[in-house]
């Protein structure tokens, strides 16, 4: 099964614009098209030797302001460390960094990273003609679950060059209430926030199939809100998205040990959450009913004025339906996956619903050969047409069979973008990649 992971857009240099990433039998692997519904490019980049990729390729960064540090993909490796796929100046390969070993005593890590966040202070200054402005610093931070359970924070701060890593505990320490590891890549970041006593934060999904959030800055930061679970049911995949409400009030979404999807809601942030189910499980157009078997991927966001209208997607795949009676031999019908579009208003007329984008074996490429195709992974990434267009137009998807497929949400079409090449890095053709919810993509300095 080939897991799609970050995808960057507009990366002003000559290579694409749209830029797909994933892990292919270890090796990093980049798809390239010029826009969305057309059959793309694929390289292979390889593998940083003697380890291979096993992870996600989550997050990505662009920062234009400094060209040693144009593209920078992450992912981590078979030897638990965190690499860096590093594209300077727009070069079509890359060079891969190891972020943990540049670190005397960094923590191996046990997921991708996840929840990004960007700080920037802005200076000005005067250079005898006019005035300047100009990005003083940059701080990336990216978070993970450790080799030992813990959530640790990885921080670039200024140049590539400097690095640090922070060690906060498994979820749960110091809330008097059981603890937990840290079971899926951390995700809904939030930062600026206006509650002062949770300024900056984020999510994480505990083995014990409950939800923490860990306060990174304001009045309570440093500490554990424990938000546990919704009833009858486990916390499975990772948290995704994070919808702020007119009120004040966060929003995140997970998948559930029961197949449905649940929402968490507080009246702030750093507050204990409710739960409540998003929605009922979504039916295909004969209507027959499919259970959630991804996570939510591939979030976007509309704002509106006093309105906030969001969609992501999540793979559901048939329930098994018996017909006929036991004398006869039941006819079972053949379960298939099919991609959903969960989407909701949010603030004046609350409600959601749900969308059967198949696939239903058409291509604007290559015909998917039947229905139902193979089952289909994590929705993830998400291409644009032109670079002067900044809404996402498809999203992306792997299959079992290693292919990587496209929809089209404007022309409501599919596209077969086949197999990534085969590498020489000897890296293993299935594994876990884990579950885990949209990458993270972030263009600076553009």
């Amino acid at each position: 099964m080939i897991v799609v992971g970050a995808s960057v857009h507009n990366s002003r240099d000559s290579i694409s614009v749209n830029r797909i990433f994933a892990v292919h039998q270890g090796n990093l692997v980049e798809l390239r098209q010029p826009r969305t519904g057309v059959k793309g490019t694929w390289t292979n980049h390889g593998s940083p030797a003697p380890n291979v990729f096993i992870g996600l390729p989550s997050v990505a960064l662009i920062d234009n302001s400094n060209p040693t540090r144009q593209l920078r993909v992450f992912c981590p490796d078979t030897n638990g460390h965190l690499r860096a796929a590093r594209f300077p100046a727009g070069a079509p390969k890359p060079l891969f960094d190891d972020h943990t070993a540049a670190v005397a005593g960094a923590p191996l890590i046990s997921t991708a990273p996840g929840a990004l966040i960007v700080e920037s202070s802005v200076g000005i200054t005067h250079d005898g003609h006019r005035t300047v402005l100009f990005v003083q610093s940059v701080t990336h931070s990216m978070y993970m679950g450790s080799s030992t359970g813990t959530l640790v924070e990885h921080q670039i701060v200024g140049s590539a060059a400097n690095l640090e890593w922070n060690d906060f505990g498994v979820p749960g320490s110091g809330t008097g209430g059981p603890t937990s590891s840290v079971a899926e890549r951390p995700g809904a970041p939030y930062f600026g926030f206006p509650n002062p006593m949770a300024t900056a934060g984020v999510f994480v999904t505990a083995t014990n199939g409950s939800v923490f959030e860990f306060v990174l800055r304001g009045s309570s930061a440093m500490s554990w809100i424990p938000h546990g679970s919704p009833s009858g049911a486990k916390i499975l995949s990772e948290p995704h998205g994070l919808i702020v409400g007119a009120n004040g009030s966060v929003s995140t979404f997970y998948i559930g040990s029961d197949s449905n999807l649940y929402r968490l809601t507080s009246s702030t942030t750093g507050k204990p959450g409710v739960w409540s189910s998003a929605q009922s499980q979504p039916t295909d157009l004969a209507g027959l009913t499919y259970g959630l078997t991804t996570p939510p991927g591939a979030l976007m966001v509309v704002p509106f004025s006093g309105d906030v209208f969001f969609r992501f997607f999540v793979v559901g795949t048939s329930n098994t339906v018996r017909t006929g009676t036991p004398h006869d031999g039941y006819l079972v019908n053949v379960p298939e996956d099919h991609l959903f579009e969960f989407l909701a208003d949010n603030n004046n007329a609350p409600n959601s619903l749900w969308n059967d984008h198949g696939p239903g074996g058409v291509s604007t490429t290559v015909a998917l050969g039947f229905d139902p195709p193979e089952n289909l992974s994590v929705p993830r990434a998400l291409g644009q047409n032109s670079n002067s267009m900044v809404d996402p137009e498809s999203v992306f998807v792997g299959t079992a069979f290693d292919r990587v497929l496209e929809y089209d949400l404007s022309v409501d079409i599919w596209t077969d973008h086949a197999t990534p090449p085969s590498g020489t890095s000897g890296g293993p053709r299935r594994f876990n990649v884990g579950w885990g919810g949209s990458p993270d993509t972030n263009i600076f300095g553009l």
